[in-house]
């Protein structure tokens, strides 16, 4: 029980990477809060008693603002988050996208990360305890002309999770993030199911060395581990999870 007596907000937390984390603390103990524009009443229903819902959009200030009142009343404290809300947008390069487009994706990938993180900030260095885990991605630390805002944001989030740790570090609050490569979620299956198994094993299996592409279940230890104290003595730190595609 790794988390045991913890108290966790995730957002984007109903479906692929963020179910799987929040299945995966509860399972080790923690209290989990899980944040989503919509509500999945059996998936949160068979998380049991520990798991709470709220219903936010994390790019409104005061939308999240009422995300961390609902967890202080209901739980006391936040001792985890995990910044996991994102989308990946148009894949095309950066000069064919519109600003719109563009404002999209930076807006709930880098704005909502900043308000979710603003706030659980307030509470943990009250506490002088506390740590958060950012999902970023590979895209993030290689270039990638087809998802050019999409590596875009989540460059930024690896900067803001070095930035943040350097800030807090000194009231006992650890900030750290991971960057998976492609993760076998729900949309990445039906892809392989749309264009063919050969194309998918081209374009998605054989980039990575040790082969195939990764697990839900890969992603929530990574987060395990590092929202844990195991990871004490680990923060402003970029745990890769993506089975050695950025050794290349």
């Amino acid at each position: 029980m790794k988390l045991k007596d913890k108290v966790a907000i995730i957002t984007g937390a109903t479906s692929g990477i963020g179910a799987k984390i929040s299945e995966t603390f509860i399972e080790n103990g923690a209290k989990v809060l899980i944040i989503a524009r919509h509500k999945n009443e059996e998936f949160i229903k068979n998380l049991g008693k520990n798991a709470k819902f709220f219903s936010a959009d994390i790019t409104d200030e005061s939308s999240v603002k009422e995300i961390y009142k609902f967890a202080i009343k209901s739980f006391g404290k936040i001792d985890i988050l995990v910044n996991n809300a994102g989308i990946t947008g148009p894949t095309k390069p950066s000069f064919e996208l519109s600003f719109n487009e563009w404002k999209e994706v930076i807006n709930l990938n880098v704005n909502g990360t900043f308000l979710m993180s603003k706030y659980a900030l307030f509470e943990m260095i009250k506490q002088k305890s506390g740590n958060i885990v950012n999902i970023a991605s590979v895209l993030g630390m290689v270039a990638s002309e087809a998802f050019s805002v999409y590596s875009t944001s989540k460059g930024a989030i690896i900067a803001m999770t070095k930035q943040d740790a350097l800030s807090v570090a000194k009231f006992n609050v650890r900030v750290n993030s991971i960057s998976p490569g492609t993760i076998k979620t729900n949309a990445v299956a039906n892809l392989e199911k749309q264009i063919g198994k050969e194309a998918f094993d081209k374009m998605f299996n054989k980039p990575h060395p040790l082969g195939g592409v990764g697990s839900v279940e890969d992603v929530a230890n990574a987060a395990l581990f590092l929202a844990s104290d195991e990871a004490k003595w680990i923060t402003g730190a970029n745990l890769v999870v993506d089975g050695g595609f950025t050794i290349k």
